[in-house]
């Protein structure tokens, strides 16, 4: 049974995709990730989320609308680096990471950044048969036996993909739950904090908004 054309559907706001030249039609958030838009396809009379990168035409009016939707769904400084990034200075150097996060937010449509987590501490003697590593914000850390350190440029990766890797080529982790928290991989030995029970999972990056519109500042660019 479809879901019926949604009251909220506006037929200007059209959109072609290559898996389905026919029009579709933009009718909202889709509340999953930054960035992907909620859809209806009156030929299977369906709804589906939708990112910028898919869309291979559109109206004028339907550009409009993706410009300013991507512009007020963009992630806040805090989801990227925590909430002490409002404690920072105009000259530290995660602001203009965060302002061309956005920038390319923007023009793709796709928030690249790994969500701020807080890390667990792993056990000094924990015996690991990969390294552990983890992706916080735009940053690689390592764990090297004592504390999670950064390590730069790292190996090429699709966000917490390594290429090449079994991961890569399965699409997701095989996860195993630590008892201080989080899972690590057993295959490439990434580390997704906050998870809490076993599972195997698409990388992928979710909005969590950390901190409310009271003490935030954004300095202006430049």
């Amino acid at each position: 049974m479809g879901v019926g054309k949604p009251a909220e559907s506006d037929d200007r706001l059209w959109i072609s995709l290559a898996a389905c030249p026919a029009r579709d039609f933009l009718v909202g958030n889709c509340h999953t990730f930054p960035g992907r838009m909620a859809a209806y396809c009156p030929h299977r009379d369906q709804g589906f989320c939708v990112s910028l990168a898919e869309i291979e035409e559109m109206s004028p009016e339907a550009e409009r609308w993706v410009r300013g939707f991507l512009a007020g769904n963009e992630p806040e400084p805090e989801h990227m680096f925590g909430p002490s990034i409002h404690d920072a200075t105009d000259s530290d150097d995660r602001w203009p990471r965060w302002r061309e996060a956005v920038a390319n937010f923007r023009r793709t449509g796709d928030w690249e950044p790994e969500p701020w987590r807080e890390l667990a501490v792993l056990p000094p003697d924990a015996s690991f048969t990969v390294q552990p590593w983890t992706v916080i914000a735009d940053e690689l850390r390592q764990w090297n036996g004592i504390d999670w350190h950064c390590k730069a440029p790292g190996p090429a990766r699709e966000r917490t993909l390594l290429l090449g890797s079994v991961c890569h080529e399965r699409r997701h982790h095989d996860l195993t739950v630590l008892a201080e928290g989080g899972a690590i991989c057993d295959d490439c030995g990434y580390y997704a904090p906050g998870v809490n029970g076993p599972s195997a999972v698409e990388p992928h990056c979710s909005q969590s908004k950390t901190r409310g519109d009271s003490g935030r500042r954004v300095p202006a660019a430049g």
